[in-house]
């Protein structure tokens, strides 16, 4: 598609897709088989597919090769965990790695100097697992909510059913290490909770038969105490039927908690409403254009967010990405951070002790703000500065002063810093390499879009001299204001990256308009009616990339996964022309299927890409909605869709019908389905041959035998 520009190709794209999808809609649709998650035909289907995938790239060379290389840095390495800092005093962190492919958890009180002392295990997923009738894993740990304030030593942990997105509920005592006699326990659904005492939770869940919304996440929240039924629970907070979704903050002491509600109406729009445990809300007066979901953080009375957009409060002008302060006393309105001049505070921001800490991005280099109350307003102060193409994250919380910073960079092996108000950093913990890549550096490039608008792109690449087009993977994600941020040995290929960079393999990454790179603004500029700027831009990546001879089409492949999996598969479509191949890790691909069977993304995505059962959004999700647009007689990238049937975030039908009729063109389709796994399929620990799979597939199609550049 579109390798004619100009009206008369988009016109007839458009119709083709009209056509397409007035015939499924007639009942004329030959995939509708492949669409229920668990349906009988569809899994036996995408299991036949899977098979032939496995055997034909398990017989490739490349493939023993990568499982090798996985294999000897998994012996060796030692993969940073992810560590929590707690009130200052206690530290969590949560370690996956080959010795423990399922993952434990491991807590440590602080020493004087702020740093850990001796570590010891709370809670060993795989031994759990060993005696567990079904596996489940450990996506993250959440023990700043799912912890008990202020002493910490009881943690509900968050056990994923084989792997999806569905989640159980354990009770841990983190004084002994051992699970609680007759303690809570939540049974698999999407739940979420968190502590008002030591007897009481605040739960939502859609376990024994609680009702749920479209997307599948829970309609109420309820008071649970200590030695009662969970079906008996009062139920203090319905959601609106229409609501995406909704989130709960938990401020102040045992005894004193204030609830905050985060009404997601879309993904876009958000409400705050303060809740009490009789269930009366209060709206509070503050946007609802916000950025960072909406998540307000909170610091000794104070209530932050960030503004997605430019707005006037109570007669003041605020740019976008403002970040303000509702004082919760006297409920005014105060400014905390302006955006400085050329930075965009995309970069999240965090509560302290006294005040928010607050990332900044000035052409993709990070830069750390304080900001903290003075008597006439808010101080604030640049802390630290970033080498480019290294990222920074912060996180704390309203109990210490103290930061707990994480940087990681595409050939900068991650590590944690503690910063505190009155010292300079010092280091936790730090990952070791995982290959030599003192020959890589990365450079900030950038490329202009369809319509102008400079994009910018990250590109990790060998010194020296090249002998023809480097090959060299693409990745993107663009959606819902997230930043698809730099990591070491990132994008769900791990260990795998060792064998691409060995060989001379070449990275990029294109900070293109949905995502959150440059603010608000950035992330608006392509939703609903625009959402087509975000594949345009990354288009434009490719061909600078292509245009400058640092790479051809032939040896450029895509990647991305969710968001970014749509993207891959939009792009190839679009622009077949400019790859040479893609793997499309659990994408969204048929407008025309969501919310009918498969998946929770529903709700929400209307504002973000439109809603294909409007038939105004239909006609311009047409345009570039994958599915309704592959063609006969067109040549296709060689492509690998990647996703597993216990997927109910996005569901796996929309890879298996994309596949479906990619093949039925001609095109040389894939379809890799794992049986477990979820959303974040394939984990390179316990499915390591199936990550490898994805890195043969892009050296079989972009390296050449010689594998040397």
């Amino acid at each position: 598609m579109f390798r004619r520009q100009g009206l008369a190709a988009l016109a007839v794209c458009g119709m083709a897709a009209l056509a397409a999808a007035q015939a499924r809609e007639a009942g004329s649709d030959r995939y509708a088989d492949l669409i229920p998650q668990f349906g009988a035909k569809g899994v036996a289907w995408a299991k036949q597919q899977t098979d032939l995938t496995r055997a034909k790239l398990e017989a490739s060379p490349n493939f023993a090769a990568v499982m090798a290389d996985m294999r000897a840095v998994h012996a060796g390495e030692k993969p940073l965990p992810s560590y929590h800092l707690l009130a200052g005093h206690r530290y969590m962190r949560f370690e996956h790695d080959q010795a423990h492919p399922y993952g434990h958890i491991e807590a440590a009180d602080a020493k004087p100097d702020g740093l850990p002392g001796a570590w010891r295990t709370v809670f060993d997923l795989d031994a759990y697992n060993r005696s567990a009738p079904t596996h489940s894993t450990i996506k993250w740990i959440n023990p700043e909510v799912e912890c008990l304030a202020p002493d910490y030593d009881r943690c509900m942990i968050s056990l994923y059913y084989k792997g999806g997105q569905d989640n159980a509920y354990v009770e841990l005592d983190l004084k002994t290490g051992t699970l609680v006699k007759n303690g809570f326990q939540l049974q698999p659904g999407r739940n979420s909770l968190a502590w008002l005492d030591r007897d009481t939770l605040l739960v939502a869940h859609t376990t024994e038969g609680a009702p749920a919304l479209p997307n599948q996440f829970p309609a109420e929240l309820h008071v649970w105490k200590r030695g009662t039924p969970l079906a008996q629970a009062p139920v203090i907070y319905r959601a609106d039927p229409k609501d995406s979704l909704y989130e709960f903050t938990l401020t102040g002491p045992p005894g004193q908690r204030r609830i905050f509600l985060n009404v997601c109406k879309t993904y876009t729009e958000f409400q705050l409403k303060e809740l009490t445990l009789d269930g009366r809300t209060t709206d509070l007066p503050l946007p609802h254009d916000l950025s960072n979901f909406g998540t307000p953080k909170f610091s000794q009375g104070t209530l932050a967010v960030q503004l997605a957009k430019t707005l006037t409060l109570d007669n003041h002008r605020y740019p976008a990405d403002t970040l303000i302060a509702y004082d919760l006393a006297t409920h005014r309105v105060s400014p905390v951070m302006t955006p400085p001049q050329d930075v965009y505070l995309s970069g999240g921001f965090t509560a302290t002790k006294n005040g928010f800490a607050v990332i900044g991005v000035r052409n993709l280099q990070r830069i750390l703000y304080l900001a903290v109350p003075a008597q006439d307003g808010w101080t604030v102060t640049q802390r630290l500065l970033e080498k480019p193409g290294v990222t920074l994250q912060a996180a704390s919380d309203d109990q210490s002063d103290a930061l707990l910073l994480q940087e990681d960079g595409l050939i900068t092996p991650p590590r944690y810093l503690l910063l505190t108000s009155t010292a300079d950093p010092v280091v936790v913990d730090s990952a070791q390499p995982e290959t030599d890549l003192r020959g890589y550096t990365v450079e900030i490039k950038s490329a202009q879009s369809k319509d102008g608008v400079s994009i910018d792109y990250y590109l990790m690449h060998k010194v020296g001299p090249r002998i023809g087009p480097t090959p060299t993977i693409l990745q993107g994600y663009g959606g819902f204001g997230i930043s698809d941020d730099p990591t070491y040995f990132c994008c769900r290929f791990g260990a795998a990256w060792k064998t691409w960079f060995d060989r001379g393999g070449a990275f990029a990454m294109a900070a293109i308009r949905g995502g959150g790179e440059r603010g608000g603004a950035w992330h608006l500029a392509a939703t609903g009616s625009h959402k087509i700027r975000s594949f345009d831009d990354f288009n434009a990546a490719a061909q600078a990339l292509e245009h400058s001879g640092f790479t051809d089409a032939a040896h450029l492949g895509v990647t991305g996964h969710s968001e970014g999996g749509e993207l891959a598969a939009v792009v190839v479509v679009m622009r077949p022309d400019l790859y040479a191949a893609a793997v499309i890790g659990a994408p969204t691909t048929d407008n025309s299927i969501i919310g009918k069977g498969d998946g929770g993304i529903s709700a929400g995505m209307a504002a973000e890409e439109g809603d294909w059962n409007v038939p105004a959004d239909r006609r311009f999700m047409q345009i570039w909605d994958p599915y309704s647009n592959i063609r006969t007689g067109v040549r296709y990238p060689k492509t690998l869709s990647v996703v597993a049937t216990t997927d109910n975030q996005v569901g796996p039908s929309h890879a298996r019908r994309f596949v479906a009729k990619m093949r039925e063109v001609g095109a040389p389709a894939l379809l890799l389905e794992g049986a477990e796994g979820g959303h974040d399929y394939p984990d390179e620990f316990t499915q390591t041959a199936d990550t490898a799979l994805q890195m043969s597939f892009f050296m079989d199609a972009l390296m050449p035998s010689s594998g040397v550049h």
